[in-house]
């Protein structure tokens, strides 16, 4: 019984089998064809079923803390205006997404679909990113 245990095991010429192999694909070479224009076709069709496409408008907000004089640009006066711009980008989505907000949008465009809308500051500066996105770039504009 030990003796079918020890007995060595065939060697593996790996020329033939790779001559093999490109005999196999020389034969059948029609076959890879076919299966890589159907597998190109089913992807081409999943992803023209699934697509949606999104439209999306952007405008750009400036945050200014005015004072009874007239600005002087000077360091502080910027280093404010920057945290005023990052304290309006943390509560405005609160103000965007509250209910008063929403009815209002929804008076102004007529009681239709309102888009998604986000607001981000700009690094180091003053300004904020207003983002409305929506599968109809008419209502992503109008909103």
């Amino acid at each position: 019984m030990d003796n079918k245990h020890n007995e060595e095991l065939p060697q593996l010429d790996l020329n033939v089998a790779i001559r093999r192999v490109l005999r196999g694909l020389r034969q059948w070479w029609f076959l890879i064809i076919v299966l890589a224009v159907i597998c190109g076709a089913v992807s081409y069709l999943q992803a023209v079923r699934s697509y949606r496409p999104m439209y999306r408008c952007e405008a750009i907000l400036s945050v200014n803390i005015t004072s009874g004089e007239e600005s002087t640009g000077s360091d502080s006066e910027k280093y404010q205006n920057i945290e005023a711009a990052n304290m309006a980008a943390k509560t405005f989505p609160y103000v965007l997404q509250s209910e008063v907000m929403v009815e209002r949008l929804r008076a102004e465009l007529g009681g239709g679909a309102m888009g998604s809308v986000s607001v981000a500051p700009i690094a180091e500066s003053n300004l904020l990113a207003l983002t409305v996105t929506s599968a109809k770039a008419e209502t992503a504009y109008n909103t």
